[in-house]
């Protein structure tokens, strides 16, 4: 488990997050404006990349997945997360 933010519409909802074998958890905290868990099967992502916040801030893990969206988080402690979707997805 990881600290982590997602972005939502209208804000970046902090929360931790979780990698299982099957899935990515988003656990939003209650504070959250949209507290909605999310829950990423990883056998529908299709792209992992990287990017930094601001341009300077390497936190940002993008996950294109297979409908062609994507998702945005910011991770703190980011290689870890990417080495376990990895990890899933074989």
């Amino acid at each position: 488990e990881k600290p982590a933010n997602i972005r939502r519409r209208f804000e970046y909802a902090g929360g931790r997050v979780r990698v299982t074998d099957r899935r990515i958890l988003l656990e939003p905290h209650a504070v959250n404006l949209d507290s909605r868990p999310v829950a990423i099967p990883i056998a529908e992502v299709a792209r992992v990349d990287t990017y930094s916040q601001f341009g300077v801030i390497p936190t940002g893990v993008r996950l294109t997945l297979k409908d062609g969206s994507q998702q945005h988080f910011i991770v703190f402690g980011r290689k870890q997360v990417i080495d376990a979707i990895s990890r899933g997805s074989h």
